[in-house]
Parts: structure tokens; sequence; C-alpha cells
């Protein structure tokens, strides 16, 4: 083996290993450094010291006072529940997403996760079942009420996962989800969150819909990321280009 030959292989082999790192080993040198996949390391994060992405109140207001009973609700059981799904849908009516917030996240990067956290205060339940049960006859039952509220970020160039159950419970006076967001693409971007509130009581189930806002981020540009994606998804033609470019600078070398 002459000079040439072993500065080609030399070429070569440095050329391969920097495909080989960038494509697989950094990703397996980070997760093996941290021992934590990207999900599992931004669940662990702490809050924001600023406070959560997104936050907000739901309340309600109740307009007058209420009767100790209601003349409408005597009869059977059945009279009584069909009434009371009167008043829940009345109650709706009394419900408002107040000191609705959104704090854009610093330093978005495409391709590096961050993490959104939603924090919700209400105190919905108590009055909602108050006013059912003050109208329903002590005789006939004492309603409670299911509240349920859940909330899906969702926005273009973004890949969300998940870190909390989408689907919540109300019975807490705060309620908070959250999710790990990594931005796909640069520029302004726009994120979405639906907030659905259900309501369920043994003869009826409301629902009401709130939308927030829409919320703008700005992400910033990120060329690893960007390789990398290209060539994980395009790994084949990226291996045979390189085949023929090694190819073709051994026998220019030979020459």
């Amino acid at each position: 083996m002459d000079v040439k030959d072993f500065v080609v292989i030399i070429i070569l082999f440095i050329f391969a290993d920097l495909l080989f790192y960038v494509v697989v080993m950094k990703g397996l040198m980070v997760k093996s450094i941290r021992g934590k996949s990207h999900a599992d390391e931004v669940r662990d994060q702490p809050a924001r010291e600023d406070g959560p992405a997104f936050s907000a109140q739901l309340r309600h207001h109740d307009p007058e006072p209420r009767l100790s009973a209601v003349s409408s609700l005597h009869g059977n059981l059945a009279h009584a529940l069909q009434d009371s799904a009167l008043i829940m849908r009345r109650e709706l009516g009394h419900l408002d997403l107040e000191d609705v917030r959104f704090i854009a996240p610093r330093d978005l990067m495409v391709g590096e996760p961050a993490r959104l956290e939603l924090a919700l205060a209400q105190n919905i339940v108590s009055p909602i079942t108050r006013a059912l049960n003050q109208a329903a006859p002590a005789k006939v039952t004492t309603l409670k009420i299911g509240a349920h509220l859940t909330a899906l970020l969702s926005g273009d160039g973004f890949r969300i996962t998940p870190l909390a159950a989408s689907e919540q419970g109300l019975a807490a006076p705060e309620a908070q989800w959250a999710w790990e967001v990594v931005p796909l693409k640069a520029g302004r971007r726009a994120l979405a969150l639906d907030l659905d509130l259900s309501l369920k009581i043994p003869s009826s189930e409301e629902t009401l819909h709130f939308a927030w806002p829409e919320c703008s981020v700005q992400v910033e540009p990120n060329a690893y990321f960007v390789l990398k994606s290209f060539l994980q998804r395009h790994w084949k033609g990226s291996l045979a280009s390189a085949g023929l470019l090694a190819a073709g600078l051994y026998l220019w070398l030979r020459g």
C-alpha cells in the first residue's frame, strides 16, 4: 500500500465517521449522558420562573340571590331531574373565562423541546352544585355534578406531546396542564389552545367551548437539526451520494 492509498483510506474514514456522528451518535450520546429522552427531561423540568405560558380563571357569576326552593320542582324524581337539567343549562350562562394571559416562551429554536404549561383557577363546582340542590326538594336527592375540562394545544410547524392528561376533573380550585413543544419550522408561528368544559348530572350533560386568543411565538432556525432531519429522511440517498463522492475522490487521488 503506497502513501496515496493510505491518505484515501484516512479521508474516507474521517468522512464516514463525521456522517455517522451527525446522524446517529450525537443523539445517542446526549441520551446516554442525560439518561433521559427529551420528553422525560422536559417533564421533570421545574415550572418557569416567570409563570406558566398560559393562565386564566374560569369564574361563575351569580346575578341574583338563590331561593331556598323553587316552586316548579314538585313531583317525582324524574320530573325533578328534568328541571335540574334546565337549571344546569341556565348556569352555563353564568360562566366566563377571565384574565386570559399568554407569556411567549423565550429562546424557542427549531428541534429543541420546550415545556409549556396552562394554569387554570376556577370556582364553578360549588355554586352550580348549590344552585341545583337549593332548587331540588330535600326529600328527592342531593345532586352532585361532574365537572371536567379538556385542554388541547395545537400549532402548525410544531410537534406537541401532552405531559399530563388532556382531560382533568375540576374538584380542586386549581388545575394544571403541560406539553412538550418541539418547533419544526423557523419564523413567526401561531399556537392554538382549545378548552372544552363538560358538566354532567344524572339526567344531562352540557358542554361549553372556550377558544383561546391566537398566540404568536418566534422560532429561531437550527441548522444542525435541519441537516440531521434531512439525513434521517434521506439516509439511503445520502449514503449513495457519499459512496459516489468517495469513489470519485479515490479515483482522482489514484490518478
